[in-house]
């Protein structure tokens, strides 16, 4: 699916949100992002969800993920190339139009973009369903209520 938007400058959020979760981001996307994003503002509301193959992600001791961040593998298209890169979207984010976009190096710089210049998203197939995880008891020894205190 390809979404037209526009890059605008964020509240700054983004760099210190990768240093916090830079190991982890390394570990999970295979590389070390630049310390910040790109900030795109797309044409309409996007559920990114459904398209992230990554979440960064602490699965709790009873089984459920808390989920910090969506991962989104996209091509970000321009006037002046192209590039690879992650988009990123935290699941509270009251700003469902705006996708956060790590990469190796500033895109900003790489690419030349400025505030208001129209960029191309593409996001690829949408993320197959996860399947759920079973609580840490019951991996250990079977059904939670065998366990006796």
């Amino acid at each position: 699916m390809i979404v037209r938007g526009t890059v605008v400058s964020g509240a700054s959020r983004g760099a210190e949100l990768v240093q916090i979760y830079e190991d982890r981001l390394l570990h999970i996307l295979g590389f070390r992002p630049y310390r910040g994003t790109l900030d795109v503002k797309i044409e309409k509301a996007l559920d990114v969800e459904s398209y992230a193959t990554r979440r960064l992600e602490h699965v709790l001791l009873n089984g459920r993920p808390q989920i910090y961040a969506y991962l989104i593998p996209i091509l970000l298209k321009t006037t002046t190339g192209e590039e690879k890169c992650w988009g990123m979207r935290l699941p509270d984010t009251y700003e469902k139009d705006v996708v956060w976009l790590l990469a190796h190096e500033n895109l900003r710089n790489k690419l030349g973009l400025n505030d208001g210049d129209d960029v191309e998203l593409q996001f690829f197939q949408k993320a197959a369903k996860k399947k759920p995880v079973t609580s840490f008891l019951k991996r250990l020894g079977g059904k939670e209520s065998r366990i006796k205190r």
